[in-house]
């Protein structure tokens, strides 16, 4: 893929937000604030999705897909994916338990699961320790 100029801003965009979750609105929105090249973004993201350059996530609701950037060369279809629901803190599992979990799943219920797209969800330690703090 060459290079082109919405590509190395789309990336720079991604590389300064790799903490978040952002909706093809929120990427558009900051690439292309009057509107203009829109289209070349939407392309963009599907194939950095291909690439797995980004990962696509699912929303609060079942409707809504999140991108997260997870870097060139990074293989993100080998390990689960933590999410927090408080703060939206998103964790790369690589785990060798995982691998064991997930042979189990396949042999006892016949079910392969898609280590790209599994997302487990909960509270990570940072919010944990101020939900304590809350309530004492």
């Amino acid at each position: 893929m060459y290079q082109t100029k919405q590509k190395q801003l789309l990336l720079d965009f991604l590389k300064n937000n790799t903490q978040k979750q952002l909706s093809t609105n929120d990427i558009t929105n900051a690439i292309c604030p009057d509107g203009s090249g829109k289209s070349t973004i939407y392309r963009l993201i599907s194939k950095f999705c291909d690439l797995g350059i980004l990962i696509k996530l699912q929303g609060e609701d079942a409707k809504s897909v999140l991108y997260q950037y997870v870097g060139e060369g990074t293989e993100c279809s080998s390990h689960f994916h933590l999410k927090c629901s408080e703060c939206g803190t998103f964790v790369h599992l690589d785990c060798d338990h995982i691998g064991k979990i997930s042979k189990h799943i396949l042999k006892e219920h016949n079910f392969m699961l898609d280590m790209k797209k599994t997302v487990l969800y909960g509270i990570c330690s940072d919010c944990s320790l101020k939900k304590k703090g809350e309530t004492l």
